[in-house]
C-alpha cells in the first residue's frame, strides 16, 4: 500500500531543494533501489532482531525513541483502561437493572442517544473538544505534558470516553438478557436479596 502513494522517501528526507544525486543516496542507504522481496526480507529480519531503523527527521534509533517514549503512553493507556473497567461494568450493569422490563423508558431512551454519539465520535475529535473546553476556556487542566495526575485527566478522558459508552451499552444489553434467564428468576422467587443477585 505505502508504495501505491506517491512521493519518494529520497525527496522526503533530502528535502526538495536536495540534487536528485543526494536523493538516490538516500534511497541506497535505505535499500529502496533494491527489489520489493528483498526490501521485504530485510525488514523481517531487521524487524525480529529488534532493529526498527532511524528516524527520518532526527536521526535516531527507533527502538530508543520508543523507549523514551513508552512510559508515558502505557501510564495514559494504563489509566485508560482502568476508567473504562471502572465506569462501564458496574455503569452497565446499574442501567440494566434500571431499565429491566421496560422500565424509566426514558433514562434508556437518553442512555440509548447519548451513547451512541459519544461512541461514533473519534479520540482526536473528542480529544480537540475536551482541551477546547477544559484546558483553554476553562484552565481547569493543562494542554499537556507529563506534570502528574492533572495532565493526566484530558488524554485518559480523551482514549476512554469512547470506549466507555461502547461497552456501556454492551454491558447493558447483556445485564438485561441475564436478568430474563430462568435462575435469575428463580433466585428472585426465593427472596435473594437484589445487591447479591447483581453481584
Amino acid at each position: 500500500l505505502v508504495r501505491l502513494i506517491p512521493g519518494d522517501p529520497g525527496i522526503i528526507i533530502g528535502g526538495t531543494t536536495s540534487s536528485r544525486a543526494d536523493q538516490l543516496a538516500i534511497d541506497h542507504r535505505l535499500g529502496l533501489d533494491q527489489s520489493f522481496w528483498s526490501q521485504y526480507w530485510h525488514y523481517w529480519r531487521d524487524l525480529l532482531h529488534g532493529n526498527l531503523g532511524t528516524s527520518f527527521v532526527t536521526s535516531d534509533p527507533v527502538t530508543r525513541i520508543l523507549r523514551q517514549n513508552a512510559g508515558p503512553s502505557l501510564q495514559v493507556a494504563g489509566f485508560a483502561l482502568m476508567l473504562v473497567l471502572a465506569v462501564s461494568i458496574p455503569g452497565g450493569i446499574a442501567l440494566g437493572a434500571l431499565t429491566r422490563d421496560r422500565r424509566h423508558r426514558h433514562i434508556e431512551s437518553w442512555f440509548t442517544g447519548i451513547a451512541s454519539v459519544v461512541g461514533a465520535l473519534p479520540e482526536l475529535l473528542v480529544a480537540t473538544l475536551l482541551a477546547y473546553a477544559f484546558a483553554l476556556q476553562l484552565s481547569i487542566f493543562p494542554v499537556g505534558g507529563t506534570g502528574g495526575l492533572m495532565a493526566l485527566v484530558l488524554p485518559v478522558l480523551a482514549i476512554s470516553l469512547r470506549p466507555i459508552a461502547i461497552l456501556l451499552q454492551l454491558v447493558r444489553v447483556e445485564t438485561l438478557s441475564a436478568l430474563a434467564t430462568d435462575y435469575v428468576r428463580t433466585a428472585r422467587s426465593k427472596r435473594l436479596p437484589a445487591h447479591t443477585l447483581y453481584v
